[in-house]
């Protein structure tokens, strides 16, 4: 079951819940929540963080989610940083649309060495040029 406030409720401040939340009144402040659906007559004048997001109603406001779903009657006046967008015909987007890079796990390369390329600092120094003046070892005063 979502948290719901309705049509005839405005909350001043910031919302936070673990859970799903569904908007159909007003909200001034941040939301953050694992699912959100902001209703068609609700408005959000804050930041919006989720999960998966859908919006029919207004947001004055960055919006940043994995998943946003804007419908035909969406009003959105911010950015929309997003992994997956579904924008339907209809729907007004006044900012910019941002696709976010999806955490992926990466393996570690090996220290040392890469596909026959040295890794800077990895451990693995170059012996000097014995004929360049620059790279040869100095001698010690006490060979003099």
């Amino acid at each position: 079951m979502p948290s719901i406030v309705s049509a005839d409720l405005r909350i001043e401040g910031n919302l936070h819940s673990i859970g799903d939340v569904q908007i159909d009144g007003v909200v001034n402040g941040d939301i953050s929540s694992k699912t959100l659906t902001v209703g068609e007559g609700a408005e959000v004048h804050g930041a919006i963080e989720a999960e998966s997001l859908r919006i029919c109603g207004t947001v004055e406001g960055e919006v940043t989610a994995q998943t946003v779903i804007l419908t035909k009657t969406a009003r959105v006046y911010g950015d929309v940083l997003h992994e997956s967008l579904s924008v339907e015909a209809g729907a007004l987007i006044h900012g910019f649309c941002k696709r976010l890079e999806a955490p992926q796990k990466r393996s570690l390369p090996s220290p040392a060495i890469s596909h026959g390329i040295v890794e800077p600092g990895a451990g693995v120094e170059p012996a000097p040029e014995a004929d360049d003046p620059l790279t040869a070892p100095s001698p010690s005063p006490a060979a003099h």
